[in-house]
């Protein structure tokens, strides 16, 4: 098997909580904040909040590995952007909007979830830049990304907490140091390609460590939203935003717990097994939602934990299912890969 079973495996995993993050949403309170209902949901979405930023540091974990064909990034860069509009294209129609003005609202606005193909072209269309840097050894490589964390997770941080201050100058002063639009992706997509050059190899006790943080980091971050939100009486997200650095070093403690694990002792059967799982992700995250509008009003009524089980179970089932037929046909097949 010349694929590293252990990413197929995280990959797929990772879906999986990726549709549970999202199924949360359906049951997420516009006020109230009771805490009987909504800790376990916060707790629940800080579990899974980094990961969509692990598959930013996935893609560049492989893509970074090597030389890089130029031609290539930018076919890739290209597909990701195609399939950002069609797939809008797709959710604009889903959502009402079938005409005109509306239509292209529609689209320009997306559905909350396609961002990430916004994120990934972008990243793909730094790649030369970071494999230039890669080459110039680990040092300029670390310079680079410390330089893309001062205008990402740190900036995003130091802004949400003169938010929570209510300091609207200094908030509005440090909101204007942008260094592009994308940047976080990108930073996330470096991550993994400088990971992939980091020799030391993470066993033992040190694994175990970062699980031990990455638990940690999760229930503190859930119950700061929790009490936080029900103090002010309205939902703040400031604590595990996709871009906040807790939820940085939440990622980096999973990518570095699952990068070294060896699972190549195990049959060939499960080993091509998860390869084939793992290639339906992609297909998982672009079906997922429509599947989750169809099913939840028919299951948000079930006491919680109930109606999140069966909700993200068949949310889930339904778009593995899909992806595995989609996937077999030769022209769709490519709208989901």
């Amino acid at each position: 098997m010349s694929r590293q079973v252990n990413f197929e495996l995280f990959r797929f995993l990772l879906m999986a909580l990726v549709v549970l993050l999202h199924t949360t949403a359906s049951y997420w309170p516009a006020e109230g904040f009771d805490q009987t209902f909504f800790l376990p949901l916060a707790i629940i979405n800080s579990f899974t909040r980094p990961t969509v930023n692990l598959f930013y540091m996935l893609s560049g974990y492989f893509v970074l590995a090597g030389d890089l064909d130029l031609s290539k990034v930018l076919k890739k860069a290209g597909h990701f952007y195609f399939l950002f509009l069609l797939w809008s294209f797709i959710y604009a129609l889903q959502g009402g909007y079938l005409m005109g003005a509306d239509l292209l609202q529609g689209m320009v606005e997306g559905n909350y979830h396609l961002w990430f193909l916004l994120g990934l072209t972008w990243a793909y269309l730094w790649s030369p830049l970071f494999s230039g840097v890669k080459k110039l050894g680990r040092k300029a490589f670390t310079y680079v990304l410390c330089f893309l964390c001062l205008f990402g997770p740190i900036k995003y941080t130091l802004l949400g907490g003169l938010d929570l201050l209510g300091d609207p100058h200094l908030s509005s002063s440090l909101s204007s140091l942008i260094l592009y639009s994308y940047n976080n992706p990108a930073l996330l997509f470096a991550l993994g390609g400088f990971f992939r050059i980091w020799p030391r190899q993470v066993g033992g006790l040190l694994r175990f460590g970062l699980l031990i943080v990455y638990i940690f980091l999760s229930l503190a971050n859930g119950w700061l939203v929790a009490l936080y939100s029900a103090s002010q009486g309205e939902y703040e997200d400031f604590f595990f935003s996709n871009f906040n650095v807790v939820v940085f070093i939440q990622a980096i403690c999973l990518f570095l717990f699952f990068r070294d694990i060896d699972l190549t002792g195990l049959k060939e059967t499960w080993q091509r097994l998860f390869i084939q799982l793992s290639k339906t992700c992609f297909g998982i995250y672009l079906l997922h939602p429509l599947i989750l509008s169809e099913l939840a009003p028919k299951l948000t009524d079930l006491p919680l934990f109930q109606g999140l089980t069966f909700l993200w179970g068949g949310a889930f089932l339904l778009s593995l299912s899909i992806s595995l037929l989609v996937l077999r046909l030769p022209l769709l097949g490519k709208i989901i890969r």
